[in-house]
């Protein structure tokens, strides 16, 4: 059984925020370097989410001794863009990417 401890938000002040553990990557290619269980602190209220700075010199410190502490494993790699599916907003010259496909437009 995990315990969550709550902790008050570095940004809004409020009792409540709690820490979630995520995967974070850094670098692309070759040089990609994927870090598993990262704390995060997330707030309900404002919904803000942060590192702290304990965590941030940790993440520092395991990049700078990645080869001494990554453990090598193969990475499946997806385009978004290339890959996101038959239904795709087609973009125009000029349009933004905030266009919407036909069926999503406010009437």
């Amino acid at each position: 059984m995990t315990i969550r401890k709550c902790v008050i938000c570095d940004i809004c002040g409020k009792a409540g925020a709690r820490a979630r553990r995520v995967t974070r990557s850094y670098g692309r290619g070759t040089d990609l370097l994927v870090i598993e269980k990262v704390p995060v602190i997330t707030c309900p209220h404002c919904g803000e989410s942060y590192l702290t700075g304990a965590t941030l010199h940790e993440l520092e410190r395991i990049k700078r001794q990645r080869k001494a502490l990554a453990a090598k494993r193969p990475v499946d790699v997806a385009n978004f863009d290339k890959y996101r599916g038959p239904n795709r907003v087609q973009r125009t010259p000029g349009s933004s990417d905030h266009t919407r496909p036909p069926s999503l437009k406010i009437r």
